[in-house]
């Protein structure tokens, strides 16, 4: 997931002898991503410029999860429905970010399971393709499962989201977590088996790679 943010700056202007000052806005939008309480803190001000930012949060799958000032949201929303038909207003500043956050826990957790149980389905000798043929309509799919279980029985790691950024976001999910005294155990172990491989030289590799522990403790 990418983070979409968007400043507002506020400009003063008027005549020559500025005696009839009026202000203006200008809008930029820019992809970044920032831990959350930094950007609930923005809208104080930052680095003495005078602007009001507005954050919104941009899930993987082009759906919209923003956040900031609602009259913002709404100005930009041409922009928004050219890059997605999903768009939810998500709340003050943080609030985008928390949702990515979410966003990275509920696909750590999931592709985890994808890599699992094509783990136990290979070591108990089924056909890994006629596995996900079975199981993907069921209550088992999901999208991890559509799109990175082929990718991972094809030997395909190329990233379409890289493991060093994924690292990234689970590490500030449990900073975050740990803020809130909430115990993730799953995402903990996740995180993890994700930084074993990231020191054996697979971070540039995508997020599918993570099958990789599994076929290392299946050697051992």
């Amino acid at each position: 997931m990418r983070v979409c943010h968007l400043t507002k700056y506020v400009h003063a202007r008027g005549g020559s002898d500025f005696s009839e000052p009026s202000l203006f806005y200008e809008r930029e939008m820019k992809m970044k991503q920032y831990i959350p309480d930094i950007t609930e803190r923005f809208p104080e001000g930052y680095g003495g410029v005078d602007m009001t930012p507005a954050y919104f949060g941009e899930p993987v799958d082009w759906s919209r999860a923003y956040q900031r000032e609602k009259e913002d949201y709404e100005a930009c929303m041409p922009l928004f429905e050219a890059m997605g038909t999903n768009i939810n207003y998500q709340g003050k500043a943080g609030c985008g970010q928390h949702c990515k956050l979410a966003n990275q826990i509920m696909i750590a957790g999931t592709l985890s399971g994808v890599c699992e149980a094509l783990t136990y389905a290979k070591a108990k000798g089924l056909d890994l393709q006629t596995v996900l043929n079975s199981v993907s309509t069921g209550a088992a799919g999901s999208k991890q499962l559509d799109t990175f279980g082929p990718k991972i029985l094809a030997g395909d790691y190329a990233p379409g989201f890289f493991m060093k950024h994924f690292i990234k976001d689970m590490k500030l999910a449990l900073t975050e977590a740990n803020m809130s005294n909430i115990s993730l155990d799953v995402l903990s172990q996740v995180l993890a088996n994700y930084e074993m491989l990231q020191a054996e030289g697979y971070g540039d590799l995508g997020t599918q790679a993570l099958i990789k522990y599994y076929e290392e403790e299946m050697e051992e």
